[in-house]
């Protein structure tokens, strides 16, 4: 995703600043780039409409009353989801018909929340690993989905789902 002049170009934004990981709308989370300033790993949210449904009918039940501002999916029936507290910021969740809802931290500000693949994970975790201005680390522990939201404007924290359904911190990072 890049325009004419080599820039990464997110959705009508553009970033060529080297080893970046740049905050974005919640429908592109955030990117990160490298030293030649190429997008190495775009987060953006999508959700079909059955899972948009499902979600809905989970969150009347299990979250009644709660203002839902983001989420992303990580599996069949299972969901991550932020929710507003007050003006200035509020909680992460994981959402699950046969669990009742998990806090998995709090953020400052609006929520910026993404499910991920391991192997998207993975890269991530080399390219903070490897920046000069990012510092952090991601290690999934586990098979499935990773679970990663920004907790302030500068910190982002990721988690995973262990064998007994529970958000484990499996890292993070600072800009």
């Amino acid at each position: 995703m890049h325009n004419e002049s080599g820039q990464a170009d997110l959705r009508g934004y553009t970033s060529n600043e080297p080893n970046t990981v740049a905050r974005r709308p919640l429908t592109t989370a955030f990117a990160v780039t490298c030293t030649a300033g190429a997008v190495i790993w775009t987060l953006a949210a999508s959700v079909t409409l059955a899972s948009g449904a499902e979600l809905a009918q989970l969150a009347s039940t299990k979250m009644p009353g709660a203002e839902i501002v983001a989420h992303c999916q990580i599996s069949e029936g299972i969901f991550a989801v932020a929710t507003r507290d007050s003006s200035r910021g509020g909680s992460y969740y994981i959402l699950s018909a046969s669990t009742s809802p998990a806090e998995l931290g709090s953020f400052d500000g609006e929520p910026e929340l993404q499910c991920v693949s391991i192997k998207s994970a993975k890269e991530l975790d080399h390219a903070i690993r490897t920046s000069e201005t990012i510092h952090g680390q991601i290690s999934p522990s586990f098979e499935g989905t990773v679970v990663c939201g920004f907790v302030s404007a500068t910190e982002a924290r990721c988690w995973q789902l262990n064998k007994d359904q529970i958000g484990q911190q499996v890292g993070g990072w600072i800009t």
